[in-house]
């Protein structure tokens, strides 16, 4: 039976002759929320739907993505780890029926849950991504023909303290041999 209010819980537990009871304060996220960081995703500029320019190799043209958050209480708590795994979180969120958005989970190495859901454009368009059992949860999404520019690019990466990392791009600098450092890369 599903929960409608928190407080204290008494479960009685019993296996192979042994019996407890636990109590427990059982938290009920209300009211819970989508959250997307940006509703509005546009066409990045200089993305070329023939596929001769920036695209994402399909010949796609390429589209902003966003930050999606479920949150619940209040004050508002990111509970979007307790989706579950991907595929999990997939099964729980409803994206727009007109395909102008795909949903990206990043999980957590150490137990597979999500970490972080995105919501990447991929067609214009507009709707709504809802909860699946919770219709009225939802948050409205636009995918934008119009350009943006991108202004500055931040690359981040995290490494042990045994690995190194380089980046090559075209045209740039050849890697200088140095020790690893906690600096920056820097070109």
């Amino acid at each position: 039976m599903a929960a409608t209010t928190g407080g204290l819980a008494s479960i009685s537990v019993s296996a192979e002759g042994f019996s407890t009871s636990l109590d427990l304060d059982v938290w009920y996220p209300s009211p819970i929320s989508l959250h997307l960081d940006d509703t509005t995703l546009s066409l990045i500029e200089g993305c070329d739907p023939t596929g001769n320019a920036a695209s994402n190799g399909d010949g796609n043209t390429l589209y902003q993505s966003t930050r999606l958050r479920v949150l619940a209480g209040t004050p508002s708590l990111d509970v979007t780890p307790l989706l579950g795994t991907a595929s999990e979180a997939a099964s729980r969120i409803s994206l727009p029926p007109n395909n102008i958005a795909v949903l990206e989970a990043t999980t957590s190495p150490h137990d597979g849950r999500v970490a972080r859901l995105h919501l990447r454009g991929v067609a214009t368009g507009y709707g709504s991504v809802h909860l699946v059992h919770s219709a009225h949860v939802s948050e409205f999404l636009f995918v934008s023909q119009t350009p943006v520019t991108v202004d500055a690019l931040f690359v981040g990466a995290l490494s042990a303290a045994s690995t190194e990392l380089r980046l090559t791009p075209a045209g740039a600098l050849p890697p200088r041999a140095s020790p690893p450092t906690n600096e920056p890369l820097t070109t």
